[in-house]
């Protein structure tokens, strides 16, 4: 996979194999916290779990507007992921290339980082499996899921070169 800026409109990947194409595809499902607590934990912490009230606050007036935004750049990724990862011309083998609006790079780094951290917190990794650049082999779920990780770490590390 190959990664282009094109001067001020869009972020580019090429040469997407169909497995890469598919793990990028399930980026909204895998950012969505809904169906675990634990995943929703992490992603709307409190900046001060030992305090009560304001752990209290935070919950009342900060998660909701927090789990809006989120939504919204997720519909967002959706909306490029339907619109913009296609097959192109060429390589039978890498066939598929994502088109990512420059504007659209904020959300983009938003759901990249909730699919981490849902998928973090759903599979419980430790640190050590984290720092783990990519999984020596792929022969179980967790493993898989950690690859897909790793994907988007790399993905997110890309797209932070684009802003200015």
């Amino acid at each position: 996979m190959k990664f282009y800026r094109h001067g001020s409109q869009y972020a580019e990947f090429l040469g997407i194999d169909p497995f890469l194409a598919e793990l990028i595809r399930q980026i909204p499902q895998a950012a969505d916290a809904e169906d675990s607590a634990l995943a929703q934990g992490r992603i709307f912490s409190s900046p001060s779990p030992d305090n009560a009230e304001l752990a209290a606050d935070w919950k009342e007036l900060v998660v909701p507007e927090l789990k809006t935004q989120f939504r919204s750049a997720v519909s967002l990724v959706e909306h490029d992921l339907a619109e913009n990862l296609c097959e192109s011309d060429g390589d039978d083998d890498f066939p598929f290339r994502l088109q990512i609006p420059l504007e659209h790079t904020d959300a983009w780094l938003s759901a990249l980082n909730q699919a981490r951290l849902v998928l973090t917190s759903r599979y419980e990794f430790s640190d050590e499996e984290l720092n783990e650049r990519f999984p020596p082999q792929l022969k179980s779920l967790r493993e898989l899921v950690l690859y897909q990780i790793t994907i988007y770490g790399w993905m997110q590390e890309l797209l932070l070169t684009t802003l200015p």
